[in-house]
């Protein structure tokens, strides 16, 4: 599985490169899509797998397991993904918000059970949301053109670099690169099993509404992946500047969403 996962880690990382060189070659007056036919195959590619593996699995997910492990579920990835934007607010210059989310990640992983269940909120700790994509926001890096990652989805290629970063700021990812490390290896696979298919779940009835009423269920995916990506992005200066905290308010993570 360590072999597996590093084979993946690096066909990410190439596609990464190679969508930067993309991009470096293009003027500074770019469209938001100019990769548009290969992101249409890519976004095609994504769309059978989902359809034939990972829609029924989320599917199944949602009508066996329930309610309330669901909620232990995200919970967890919740908490366990926390560290990651303690590190990405320390990096943008927001020691407040820093110390929120390790105060959140603190709390619920000694009171609430490894983070199984979400002490932080009950305590009027706000959330404590960011990642590298917008810590390269913060540092002037604009928006870039949008691509569609393979299996991950829809992203620009700021985003993706930012994706490949944090997953080298999350301790158990570097962990479970380790072949020594079997173990971690296991339960990382697990882990991330289980937040595709909640993450899945949770995105079913906004998915297949886009599949069922849109014209160009792409063209519709591309657009509101991008406003809210913008929308984040705009919260998230109003957060550095002001250090106060800032709610989510998004349907679903796109990322995540195959």
């Amino acid at each position: 599985m360590a072999t597996t996962r590093k084979l993946i880690l690096s066909g990410f990382l190439a596609l990464t490169l190679l969508f930067s060189a993309c991009a470096s070659t293009s003027s500074p007056s770019y469209k938001e899509d100019p990769l548009e036919p290969l992101n249409r195959g890519i976004y095609t590619f994504n769309d059978i797998v989902d359809t034939v593996i990972i829609r029924p699995l989320a599917m199944m997910y949602k009508t066996v397991v329930p309610v309330i492990m669901q909620d232990i579920i995200a919970n967890f990835i919740d908490n366990i993904t926390t560290p990651v934007s303690a590190i990405n607010y320390a990096l943008q210059g927001n020691a407040d918000m820093a110390g929120v989310a390790i105060g959140r990640f603190m709390t619920n992983t000694v009171f609430g059970l490894l983070g199984t269940l979400d002490v932080a909120s009950a305590l009027d700790i706000p959330e404590a949301k960011t990642d590298f994509g917008l810590t390269l926001a913060k540092w002037g890096v604009t928006e870039s053109p949008y691509f569609v990652i393979p299996l991950l989805g829809p992203s620009t290629i700021r985003d993706g670099i930012g994706k490949g970063v944090d997953f080298f700021l999350q301790p158990i990812n570097i962990l479970a690169l380790n072949p020594n490390n079997q173990t971690i290896n296991d339960l990382d696979w697990v882990r991330l099993g289980a937040e595709v298919l909640d993450t899945r779940a949770r995105a079913l009835t906004i998915t297949d509404d886009i599949k069922l009423n849109s014209v160009d269920p792409y063209a519709t995916m591309r657009s509101m992946y991008l406003q809210n990506r913008r929308h984040s992005i705009s919260a998230d200066m109003k957060v550095i500047d002001r250090g106060v905290p800032r709610k989510e308010n998004y349907d679903f993570d796109f990322s995540a969403d195959y």
